[in-house]
């Protein structure tokens, strides 16, 4: 009669299938004399490790301008003089284009001369109704001249008002010869040279340049109808919603090294595709992040909480789905089924259920369910963070 026993091959990588090893053990009456057991074999094991990590969701966006504004002439003219390069870095208020301001400049001398004649006029006007009230008084004269005199001086009081806006919009076209820069931000080419003629913004004028607001960005993104019924639907607000970060990166980028936070979720799910836009904020003070680049992006879907991660290298596939070699406190070996959650880094699997902090689990070595081993912490394990 001869027993079985079974010798288990930890996986050396995530995924890997156990090997099972039937070996023979004559144990018939008149069999020679058992050899005496052999050492225990060795195994390296590391604990998992305990880290605060947020769970996620991955989606791709596109980095779009926070501001971007089309110049326009906001007067006719010829331009003067073009005061930037194609491709600068320009800040709110500085000059861009300077429009010939001398057909504006006697727009306002004229207009500042209209206002002194109806200041005048208004003057005298005062003048004789004060004369007209006294002549009545001591019936000199009638009540219609009074009447005449007092309808008099409030028609040159409005033509003064007008007068003095007609120059305050003569003074403000003279300063619209100046186009200057609304934001601050890089401006791209320029559509006419000096020498050229523009046509006013309210006659339909042409679009001289345009600036994008470099110093941040917005990425947009579209978010399925299931993770918003999951995280976003109980965040009407805006308070709510900008809690949640974002980790963005480009596709060079061989991580999302950039973060920013959620500023808006639309108010209504796109019919033909069942999703629900989302827009978030970003930092950009090096302008890498220009306008049009795609992004990977990675949504925070709540707070910090402790989770485990243990080595892909330890994870095998068993009959009942993932599995992990664990060392008991007699040094026996036990498989323990896990279920596995997301991938926070290379190399790494949260562990959702199955293990406990303080648990050593086989990294590299020959074992099985019920053997006796001889554990060691893994130097390699060790190096890299981990918590033998």
């Amino acid at each position: 009669m001869r027993s079985i026993w079974l010798t288990l091959i930890g996986a050396g990588a995530a995924g890997a299938s156990v090997a099972i090893a039937p070996q023979l053990v004559p144990s018939s009456p008149g069999a020679a004399p058992a050899q005496a057991a052999p050492p225990a074999p060795q195994v390296e094991v590391v604990s998992p490790e305990t880290r605060k990590l947020t769970d996620t969701a991955e989606f791709l966006g596109r980095i779009e301008a926070f501001e971007t504004v089309g110049i326009r002439a906001r007067v006719g003219g010829v331009i003067d003089e073009v005061a930037f390069r194609d491709g600068d870095h320009v800040k709110e208020g500085d000059l861009l284009f300077r429009i010939d301001p001398r057909p504006y400049r006697i727009a306002l001398e004229q207009a500042e001369a209209a206002l002194r004649q109806k200041r005048e006029q208004s003057k005298l006007a005062q003048s004789r109704r004060a004369r007209t009230t006294e002549l009545m008084e001591r019936a000199a004269a009638s009540r219609d001249a009074l009447e005449a005199a007092v309808a008099h001086e409030g028609t040159l009081a409005a033509e003064v008002a007008a007068a003095e806006a007609a120059a305050a919009a003569a003074k403000l076209d003279l300063t619209f010869t100046e186009v200057r820069a609304p934001i601050s931000g890089r401006i791209g080419a320029t559509a006419l040279t000096r020498g050229n003629h523009v046509v006013a913004a309210s006659t339909g004028g042409t679009v001289l340049a345009g600036i994008v607001a470099v110093d941040r960005v917005k990425v947009t993104f579209d978010v399925d109808e299931a993770r918003y019924l999951g995280f976003l639907a109980d965040r009407p607000d805006r308070a709510r919603q900008e809690r949640l970060g974002v980790a963005v990166g480009l596709t060079t980028d061989a991580d999302r090294p950039h973060r920013g936070q959620v500023d808006f979720v639309d108010n209504t799910v796109d019919r033909t595709t069942g999703t629900v836009r989302v827009r978030a904020v970003l930092p950009n003070p090096h302008g890498r992040l220009a306008p049009g680049l795609f992004a990977r992006v990675r949504l925070d879907l709540g707070e910090p909480r402790d989770v485990l991660l243990v080595d892909e290298r330890a994870v095998a596939a068993g009959a009942g789905g993932r599995m992990v070699l664990v060392v008991g406190n007699d040094n026996t070996v036990e498989a323990r089924p896990v279920v596995l959650g997301a991938t926070p880094e290379p190399g790494k699997r949260v562990v959702l259920s199955g293990l406990a902090p303080n648990e050593r689990v086989i990294l590299k070595g020959l074992a099985g369910p019920g053997m006796k081993v001889s554990p060691v912490a893994s130097v390699t394990a060790s190096a890299e963070g981990g918590k033998p």
